[in-house]
């Protein structure tokens, strides 16, 4: 059963419009220079990271079919193998706003499609299980409560939680529905001093980090606070320099 979401906020958080595309490339391009620092974890970091190893061992198993996925789904649902890149931003809309947090992330897909999707984020349980796809309300349930349960236990915080739907731009009377077996997960990292987070999309899982560090002065005023980009090395063209042992090698 398909829900509606109430009208979508046109404060704070930036749409893709002609006032605002070349800040979209801008921060495309600030995002690859950060793309070094905010690929997801190795493997080897992933099984040391207990807060999401136990989600994601009940939810997709290595080897086995994710419980999120649709039945006999039309389209093929999300994975990474669908995904060129996929630009994570974290906004700020201030402590006097309505929504204060919410994410957002453009896809670049294989198909072409460069979807973009917005969550708005909450700490109450209550508010998030609002509007939730009735098809996909146990898998969504259950990864917000195992994520609240384990970030809790591992930072002793309380994550920011929300749920995707489709960015259609400003509008007075747009709405928009929450995508199926959607949702996200944001906390304060006090140990570095950052944000980092877990997206579930579907099929595709991916655990990320936040950084500031290429943010612009015209991405601050638009109130983005980190932001990461994930670049799949399956379809990754940058011809990267040889390290020195490389280049030894290669004599």
């Amino acid at each position: 059963m398909n829900n509606h979401l109430s009208k979508i906020s046109t404060n704070g958080v930036g749409y893709n419009n002609k006032d605002n595309k070349d800040k979209e490339d801008n921060i495309d391009k600030a995002c690859q220079m950060n793309n070094a620092f905010s690929t997801s974890l190795s493997a080897e970091e992933a099984d040391a990271s207990s807060y999401l190893n136990e989600f994601r061992c009940e939810v997709s198993p290595l080897g086995a079919e994710p419980a999120c996925l649709l039945v006999n789904p039309q389209p093929t649902p999300l994975n990474e193998t669908q995904i060129k890149r996929a630009l994570i931003q974290l906004f700020d809309n201030g402590e006097s706003s309505s929504q204060r947090y919410k994410l957002k992330i453009k896809f670049n897909l294989t198909d072409g499609d460069n979807p973009e999707f917005i969550a708005s984020l909450t700490k109450d349980m209550r508010n998030f299980k609002k509007y939730i796809p009735q098809e996909c309300q146990t898998e969504i349930l259950h990864f917000a409560s195992q994520i609240t349960k384990n970030v809790k236990s591992e930072f002793n915080v309380k994550p920011y939680i929300g749920k995707l739907h489709l960015n259609q731009g400003r509008g007075r009377h747009i709405h928009s529905q929450i995508e199926p077996y959607t949702a996200v997960a944001i906390w304060w990292n006090q140990e570095y001093k950052a944000w980092a987070g877990v997206l579930m999309f579907q099929d595709w899982l991916y655990e990320f980090d936040l950084f500031n560090e290429y943010i612009t002065d015209a991405q601050q005023k638009q109130g983005v606070r980190g932001q990461t980009l994930f670049i799949n090395p399956k379809y990754d063209t940058r011809i990267r320099p040889k390290t020195w042992t490389e280049q030894r090698l290669a004599k």
